[in-house]
């Protein structure tokens, strides 16, 4: 019925605070990094972020009051050690929310399926690229786990598809 509801009628899912909360960093990286090469200064993505918090009503999604303030609070704290660990001088940004389109072939069917997704970023690193997909977890995934992620599979394959004069030419970090 999940599935029928939204795919096939098309109707939307309520945002849980989860994914409101990571939809919120996410675009305030979005607005950063679309403002290359002069990047807004931590007190203007600061600022950004609490603009949206309150245009998509943040708190609305949260059980309660405190819960939405330490999310809050915790927010502006991810900002705040983003712009300490970030080298924004360094950073060469090819792409932002970049789409991609990969025809998979069913060989049981010959069917052909078109995969699409959207890469949060891509940077250009010593001579390949760098995907960077932003995430609110706080654990980092292992070498292995990355090696095995599904999602990462097909940002490789996305990759092949915008740039296949790199595809092969990369490596998993």
């Amino acid at each position: 019925y999940l599935y029928k509801y939204q795919f096939i009628d098309r109707q939307k899912l309520p945002k849980g605070k989860d994914a409101v909360f990571g939809s919120l960093l996410h675009d305030t990286l979005e607005h950063v990094y679309a403002k290359r090469p002069a990047y807004p200064t931590l007190s203007e993505a600061l600022s950004f972020f609490e603009k949206e918090w309150e245009r998509k009503e943040a708190n609305s999604f949260f059980p309660s009051d405190l819960d939405a303030q330490v999310h809050f609070k915790e927010g502006l704290r991810i900002i705040k050690d983003y712009y300490a660990k970030a080298d924004f001088e360094h950073t060469n940004v090819v792409a932002l929310e970049k789409l991609f389109e990969v025809p998979i072939q069913d060989p049981a069917t010959d069917e052909t399926h078109l995969l699409t997704g959207r890469i949060d970023r891509v940077d250009k690193i010593n001579g390949g690229i760098e995907v960077i997909d932003y995430k609110t977890n706080r654990s980092l995934k292992s070498k292995k786990q990355v090696a095995q992620d599904l999602q990462l599979s097909i940002y490789h394959l996305g990759v092949a598809s915008l740039w296949p004069d790199l595809a092969g030419q990369y490596d998993i970090h």
